[in-house]
């Protein structure tokens, strides 16, 4: 179900329009010369604003969001449908999904996990780490452990939700089940300070869970990659 405090959150706060440079540096990379984008599928892991999901949908690729905030799923809902570009909404608890197996080409994670409590990212990981197709990447941004609190911690109106800071050593212990993996620092300076960043790329490396029926279009998302039964609210 939503999740209402990031919607106090989302009601007062601005949303970045655009997506982070180094997200952008690595589509570009890795996915840009695709033959077809459309056959390449993104998941993007707690969107809220859905500046990446925006991006991945113009770029002309396949992409889901997820995120427990309604107020946001609904104002990228708006901004897509008036741009005419199509992306799969879902609206609930991240870390209580579960998604069919080796579906996703791509997981995009920008300083979203970093908001989920210890005692459940473990879970949700390994959730994340089924959905990927076998040699899929996770791409992760994630505050570092000397980043400055204030663009990350919101109190607003008797909500307090604060971000986990972490060492590299610290975040990457959440892609244990990875290869591949790479964590690499990145700064930028606001007007409080220095924002200082791990970003990780990781690729899966285990065999396939189930056998991928290809021609199932990306268009049924909704009854392809959401398991039936799960406590979402899908957004078109």
């Amino acid at each position: 179900m939503p999740n209402t405090d990031w919607d106090k959150v989302y009601s007062t706060k601005g949303m970045a329009a655009y997506p982070d440079n180094m997200l952008v540096r690595f589509i570009a990379k890795h996915y840009y010369d695709a033959p077809d984008r459309k056959d390449i599928k993104f998941l993007d892991i707690g969107c809220g604003a859905g500046a990446s999901t925006w991006y991945l949908a113009r770029e002309g690729f396949s992409v889901a969001a997820i995120d427990g905030s309604q107020v946001a799923m609904e104002r990228l809902r708006l901004r897509l449908k008036h741009e005419g570009l199509e992306a799969f909404l879902g609206c609930g608890d991240i870390t209580a999904l579960e998604f069919r197996p080796d579906y996703f080409d791509c997981i995009v994670d920008v300083s979203s996990l970093c908001y989920i409590p210890k005692d459940k990212i473990e879970n949700l990981m390994k959730q994340l780490h089924t959905v990927l197709k076998p040699g899929g990447r996770f791409f992760s941004i994630t505050p570092a452990d000397d980043c400055i609190k204030a663009p990350f911690d919101h109190t607003i109106d008797g909500v307090n939700l604060k971000a986990r800071f972490q060492t590299a050593d610290e975040a990457s212990k959440n892609f244990k089940d990875f290869k591949d993996f790479s964590i690499t620092p990145y700064s930028y300076y606001v007007d409080k300070g220095e924002v200082n960043l791990w970003v990780v790329h990781a690729i899966k490396k285990d065999l396939p869970t189930l056998v991928e029926n290809k021609n199932n279009p990306f268009k049924s998302m909704a009854e392809e990659a959401l398991i039936e039964g799960q406590d979402v609210q899908v957004l078109f």
